[in-house]
């Protein structure tokens, strides 16, 4: 019988080769299964926000200002982003938002795309009295607590409702730092708006800081404690933060001229009052009603006030606000309670 010829012998060879090879290919994930990814050092694309109510049964009382930060964020972060809302609201609360018998804007904000209720206890005290827990003294301390608690186990953007998100957060959450923070007028590191990894080791520290701390004054548990540990771990673990200055999250501030600068609205022939955002990220937008000062043109946050352009905040939101004018999820006429 004549041999076959070696060239046929290696077509035959390079043929079973590469079958084999394929099949290997294919077989190779089912029998070890995924591999484990690297540690991901990207900051998660989720927006944490804090909503507590006197009781549980209490309604969710949105206004127009709630569902413009939610909406800005959700906007500016893309479809791939997600909104976790903590809240101690109850079940029957939350329904009665979303059908809404709380308001226009609770059920537009409970509706918004990628928006998870998460419900919360809203606490009293730092701990069990037993451990040496101390009573919080505000309301706002509850939201204190309960917002750091949140981040540290989810991760993400926290921002306090009256913070507004001007343009996309990717480039920070995927500069490779655990943390990102910015410093405020007072040039502490503002508690109100800040992104984290979970459980990094800023957000854990804090959170086993703050009760220690806490002591009934109005910031010690948070910009200070925050500020302190902040600026130790620039040093002390780099990469673990990343504190942004000032105008990157809080260009204004609480004074009287600050409330002015931003709130003020102006007639058209008037010139040199409008303020440049391109180097803003989040804005940090102090509510004047909250500290009794009153504005030229402004009481309560208006969809008509943002669509007339006349003051930096309007200026600065315009562009979200007209969307949801194109959208048809806001009017000219409506109520700053959305009754």
């Amino acid at each position: 019988m004549t041999p076959p010829p070696i060239k046929a012998i290696i077509i035959a060879l390079i043929i079973t080769a590469s079958l084999f090879y394929l099949i290997r290919q294919h077989e190779t994930p089912l029998l070890t299964g995924p591999k484990p990814q690297a540690d991901n050092k990207t900051i998660p694309n989720l927006v944490n926000l804090v909503y507590l109510v006197p009781s549980e049964t209490s309604d969710l009382g949105f206004e127009f200002s709630h569902f413009l930060c939610a909406y800005a964020a959700r906007h500016h972060l893309g479809p791939t982003s997600h909104l976790l809302l903590h809240t101690n609201a109850d079940t029957a609360s939350v329904a009665r938002a979303r059908t809404g018998q709380s308001g226009k804007w609770a059920r537009l904000l409970l509706g918004l795309p990628g928006l998870r209720v998460r419900h919360v206890s809203s606490p009293n005290a730092t701990g069990p009295e037993e451990r040496g827990g101390k009573p919080l003294r505000y309301a706002e301390h509850r939201s204190d607590f309960v917002r750091v608690a949140a981040a540290r186990e989810f991760g993400g953007l926290y921002i306090d409702f009256d913070v507004f998100v001007l343009r996309d957060l990717r480039p920070l959450r995927e500069a490779g730092f655990g943390a990102v923070v910015g410093r405020e007028v007072t040039d502490q590191v503002n508690s109100g708006v800040f992104l984290t990894r979970p459980n990094g080791l800023l957000i854990s520290r804090w959170e086993e800081r703050m009760p220690v701390v806490y002591d009934g004054g109005w910031v010690t548990h948070s910009n200070v404690a925050l500020t302190r540990i902040s600026e130790s771990l620039v040093s002390e673990s780099p990469g673990s933060v990343l504190i942004m200055e000032r105008n990157a999250f809080a260009p204004g501030g609480w004074g009287d001229q600050d409330y002015d600068r931003l709130w003020g609205t102006h007639r058209e022939e008037e010139t040199g009052w409008e303020v440049d955002y391109s180097r803003t990220y989040m804005l940090h937008a102090f509510m004047p009603y909250r500290a009794g000062h009153a504005v030229r043109g402004f009481d309560r946050l208006l969809p008509r006030y943002v669509l007339e352009r006349r003051s930096n905040f309007a200026r600065a939101l315009y562009p979200v606000v007209s969307l949801m004018l194109e959208q048809r999820l806001v009017g000219w006429n409506d109520s700053f309670d959305g009754r």
